[in-house]
């Protein structure tokens, strides 16, 4: 699986904006990730956007009063070169429907349209491809909301379910009650396919209940048949219990984990990707090896870097706050 996060597709655009016409002066973008696809490519250009609706409608054209743009249009019907744009091209349909309404409505603007990611399908639909990627892909911003989720083990812990901290976490009869009152960070539109969560099978009704209270679907629950949650684990370790389900579904695209130290180690121990949410890395094997090689080379140096401010340190400075705080303390 290929994996964009929107840092990726500011970089994507930013590195390609060449590939963009340089007569184009407006920028129109498909409602949803279109939008956001839209509105980078036309501060990377200085240039206006609006969505589809308000160039059908031919909407008044704003921007910021920070902002001056190249062009200084007042309704869309004044530009001459039209960018269509969204974020990606799955089938086509999308691109194909924004076209014929345009089309419909008598407009004679030059326009070009432009996906920022496509696969090797339906590349025909589109005018201008940004960059290419293997099948299948997933977006950040679109993750949770896409039927690709259902090919994906995802925590729940920190992810969909937010429990508030109570003060003894061994109090059981507490950590339900938290569970049953608990909002939900986020609930994804699409259901999953492999939910796995720290907490231990004695919580399962609790969190079916809440799984299903907020309609969050899913094809399987895993929960450990022991151990303590928010750091309290009696046996074994998180990502051990995690590795083991993301390896019992060898057909699972990514494994979608909330912490960034539990994603490595999955990741180390599955040799499998694992996708840190919260910080929006994916980590693989190889990935993590070439890290810790860069680490280990740049050991020596920063051996030798301590060991210089030591030699160079002056003595009777330290002697000198250490006298001083040991006055202040006196006098207190």
């Amino acid at each position: 699986m290929e994996y964009r996060s929107l840092r990726d597709m500011g970089k994507t655009i930013t590195r390609n904006i060449h590939k963009i016409p340089p007569s184009v002066d407006l920028v129109v973008g498909i409602p949803g990730s279109g939008m956001l696809a839209g509105s980078l490519i036309a501060l990377s250009l200085n240039t206006l956007a609006t969505d589809l609706h308000g160039f059908m409608e031919n909407r008044t054209l704003r921007h910021g009063f920070t902002r001056n743009t190249k062009t200084n249009y007042s309704s869309p019907r004044e530009a001459r070169h039209i960018l269509l744009v969204n974020d990606a091209i799955v089938s086509g349909n999308t691109m194909q429907k924004a076209r014929e309404k345009i089309s419909a409505a008598g407009i004679e603007q030059i326009i070009t349209t432009c996906v920022v990611y496509a696969g090797h399908e339906h590349t025909e639909q589109v005018d201008l491809i940004i960059e290419q990627l293997r099948q299948p892909i997933a977006f950040e911003w679109s993750l949770i909301h896409s039927p690709l989720l259902q090919e994906c083990c995802v925590d729940i812990d920190g992810l969909f379910l937010n429990i508030p901290l109570t003060n003894d976490v061994d109090d059981w009869q507490a950590r339900m009650r938290s569970i049953r009152d608990a909002s939900p960070l986020t609930v994804p539109s699409q259901p999953a396919g492999i939910l796995v969560t720290d907490y231990p099978e004695t919580f399962r009704h609790e969190i079916e209940t809440w799984l299903d209270k907020h309609n969050i679907r899913y094809r399987k629950l895993y929960m450990p048949e022991h151990g303590g949650v928010n750091g309290n684990r009696r046996s074994g370790h998180p990502a051990t219990f995690k590795s083991r389900v993301y390896q019992d579904y060898p057909e699972a695209l990514l494994f979608v984990e909330s912490s960034s130290d539990l994603a490595r180690a999955i990741a180390l121990q599955t040799g499998r990707k694992v996708l840190s949410y919260m910080d929006q890395q994916i980590f693989t094997p190889d990935y993590l090896r070439a890290m810790a090689a860069k680490q280990i080379r740049s050991l020596p140096s920063r051996i030798l870097r301590k060991m210089r401010h030591l030699a160079f340190r002056d003595p009777l400075a330290d002697s000198n706050r250490f006298a001083g705080a040991k006055q202040m303390n006196s006098k207190g």
